[in-house]
């Protein structure tokens, strides 16, 4: 009678050890299973891209308008900041090498259609001291600025974060930049009797004119191969200036300049090939 007892105690201390030793084991295997997945590799930025763009931009133009008619005298000058405010669109060409974990050096060029103008109406008028009344001489300068299109050429240097890249950028920027019209001078001298003298002068300058340019931006990778940027720059294309001689007996002169700079707030969509 004590015999089956002892016999029911072995077999469940058997059962129950047995039990134990399947649970470790599963445990084990588990533990080991995740020991040997290799971790998910790193996200590199090296290698060569191609993407798009599109944005807006703040320009502006600081024109200088200056007529002289020195038998008179009389001299009509301006100078102002025209806003050529518009949506930009492009594309962009670059190579990144990442190096030290997480340094990344770049180089980029990108071209963009720019679409910036800007038209404006200059009025100058005066009495003359011939005449009773008054003679009155009246000179008006109708004009654009504008900026075709632009490009540049940059160096990028950033942190990558993994999938985020944070960098500054600067370089070269050159862009298709003019400003052009007509001066108009009126002369009224009937009230001495000399009669009226009109006298109209086109102007136009116009060339590929190259500057700098100096940003920052932020771009995060969407897949692999994908990747997305918001990018703000500032480009100053330097200044274009003429001299123009009108056709008249008094030996007028004129002189136009424009001095064209830029804000430009963009979002752009990159391939990389990997």
């Amino acid at each position: 009678m004590g015999t089956l007892p002892r016999v029911r105690r072995s077999i469940w201390r058997v059962s129950g050890l047995a039990t134990l030793l399947v649970g470790a084991s599963t445990q084990l295997a588990v533990v080991h299973a995740f020991a040997a997945s290799p971790a998910p590799a790193a996200y590199s930025w090296t290698g060569f891209y191609v993407g798009a763009n599109l944005g807006y931009g703040w320009a502006n133009a600081d024109d200088n308008v200056v007529f002289v008619d020195p038998l008179l005298p009389f001299t009509a000058a301006h100078s102002q900041i025209d806003e050529l405010d518009r949506i930009i669109g492009g594309g962009q060409v670059g190579y990144n090498w990442q190096f030290n974990s997480n340094a990344v050096l770049g180089l980029e060029a990108d071209w963009q259609s720019s679409g910036a103008r800007r038209d404006e109406m200059l009025v100058d008028f005066v009495d003359l001291p011939f005449g009773v009344p008054p003679d009155t001489e009246k000179v008006t300068t109708n004009y654009e600025s504008k900026a075709s299109w632009f490009g540049t050429v940059r160096g990028r240097i950033g942190y990558a974060w993994d999938r985020r890249l944070f960098y500054a950028t600067g370089g070269l920027a050159y862009g298709r930049i003019s400003i052009s019209g007509t001066t108009t001078e009126v002369t009224d001298l009937t009230n001495t009797g000399a009669g009226i003298f009109t006298s109209t002068t086109p102007f136009g300058v116009t060339r590929t004119a190259a500057g700098w340019t100096l940003g920052a931006g932020i771009e995060s990778a969407l897949a692999d191969s994908w990747t997305w940027k918001l990018e703000y720059l500032y480009v100053d294309l330097g200044s274009i200036a003429g001299n123009f001689t009108p056709q008249t007996f008094g030996g007028e002169t004129l002189t136009v300049k424009s001095r064209f700079n830029d804000n430009i707030l963009r979002a752009g969509l990159d391939y990389r090939f990997k």
